[in-house]
């Protein structure tokens, strides 16, 4: 079984997982002041457009993970300023074929984190 909750300061926390699952994502201050992410389409079928918008230069990690907690796609550490766009062809890390649900992206540094819900249709 799988829950996903999001609390009121903006942390979502998931009930599953295993090895190395994520149990809570932190949508970290003072990131809506000065950076935006965004995925589309979304709900996507094959491909996402994750765009993510910034007023001053920022170093991060760009991860997927699923509802459950696991990793899906590791971007690894990006250099971002202003507008950035990454394509991303819908395939988890291995090569593997997304299955249909809820996925969360994620672009976290040393003082911030963002979280963006996603679907898969």
């Amino acid at each position: 079984w799988e829950v996903v909750a999001g609390g009121r300061e903006g942390t979502v926390t998931c009930y599953s997982g295993g090895l190395n699952a994520y149990t809570a994502l932190p949508d970290r201050a003072p990131t809506q002041e000065f950076m935006n992410i965004e995925a589309s389409p979304n709900p996507f079928a094959d491909h996402c457009k994750i765009s993510i918008n910034t007023r001053e230069a920022l170093q991060g990690n760009l991860t997927v993970i699923s509802a459950g907690g696991g990793l899906v796609k590791d971007f690894g550490y990006l250099e971002v300023d202003h507008n950035t766009e990454i394509s991303w062809n819908g395939l988890q890390e291995n090569g593997a074929q997304l299955n249909t649900g809820y996925y969360f992206v994620i672009f976290s540094g040393d003082s911030f984190s963002k979280v963006v819900k996603i679907v898969k249709q």
